[in-house]
């Protein structure tokens, strides 16, 4: 008896030599975004051009936006359409996207007391801008992308939210298309209505690359990969905007946050000069610079 006692005292006391030996490591939310954010080692600039975030408005308008039809603003939202039926609404920026590859972060929240959803909102990377129509409130035959977040649907057949991408090159009537997942870009399905926290969704396009994370738990802390597509071609000089269409079903379409981001910027160091630039470092900066009588008066002053 006392020799089985020793044994298992050995044998306890060994397995926790070994517990003890290897090195622990608790796995975090946060340690899982910082590994996320490594691995796309990307560098960003903000531009606040195209990007929107509360406070939403001045002088009852957002700066650099333009808002279309039945679109409410207040202190925490802007809502593109309210809880009425056959309502709908959109915002646009009013400047093109410079940018050759960028991100965007839109936070919104779709919330509804229907068992059925409204259609739900579209994001948009268009030619055109603010041309109401019959795709989620925009105009068909788009020229561009379309990345379109449906709530659930049944005259479709679809009982639960589903993110879907399009390209269109200005020709193609989405509106005819009799089976439109057999045309989509790329999808996803993601539980964004309804939910306890605004849904944030990090729309990428670089590497010819357009890819979607969506965050539904974190406030926009860990993204998880929606899609990827890779040979994507989309221009510089359209335009961002998000849009609602009318539904006879009436849900909130409540956008919180629109930020736009220049993926891999042109260091300052390194960006091409500016032709006033260029013909002061060539007549020799400072040496021929010609005091104001402004500053002359004041400096005069002073003594």
């Amino acid at each position: 008896m006392a020799i089985r006692l020793l044994k298992t005292f050995v044998f306890f006391i060994l397995i926790l030599s070994l517990i003890l030996s290897v090195p622990t490591f608790v796995y975090t939310r946060e340690n899982l975004q910082e590994e996320l954010q490594d691995k796309r080692n990307l560098k960003t600039r903000h531009d606040y051009k195209l990007t929107f975030k509360k406070p939403y408005y001045y002088n009852h308008t957002v700066p650099f936006f333009d808002t279309y039809g039945h679109t409410l603003l207040a202190p925490d939202f802007i809502r593109l359409a309210p809880s009425v039926p056959n309502h709908a609404g959109s915002i646009w920026a009013q400047l093109p996207n410079p940018h050759k590859e960028w991100e965007i972060e839109l936070s919104f929240r779709i919330t509804g007391s229907f068992y059925v959803g409204g259609r739900g909102i579209a994001f948009w990377y268009t030619k055109d801008r603010a041309e109401e129509g019959p795709v989620y409130g925009n105009k068909d035959k788009w020229d561009g992308l379309v990345i379109m977040f449906e709530t659930p649907d049944h005259s479709k057949k679809r009982g639960y939210p589903f993110i879907m991408a399009y390209l269109n090159d200005g020709t193609k009537v989405y509106n005819n298309i009799s089976e439109p997942n057999d045309t989509m870009l790329a999808g996803c399905y993601k539980l964004f209505r309804n939910t306890p926290l605004p849904i944030y969704a990090r729309i990428s396009y670089y590497d010819s690359t357009i890819r979607l994370a969506v965050d539904a738990d974190d406030g926009g802390r860990v993204y998880q990969p929606c899609f990827e597509t890779k040979n994507v071609h989309l221009p510089t000089g359209y335009y961002f905007g998000v849009s609602k269409e009318k539904h006879p079903v009436c849900h909130d379409h409540d956008i919180l946050s629109f930020e736009t981001y220049e993926i891999n910027p042109v260091d300052k160091l390194n960006r091409p000069l500016r032709p006033h630039e260029a013909e002061k470092i060539k007549k020799g900066s400072a040496e021929n610079y010609e005091i104001p009588e402004e500053v002359k008066k004041v400096s005069k002053f002073m003594k």
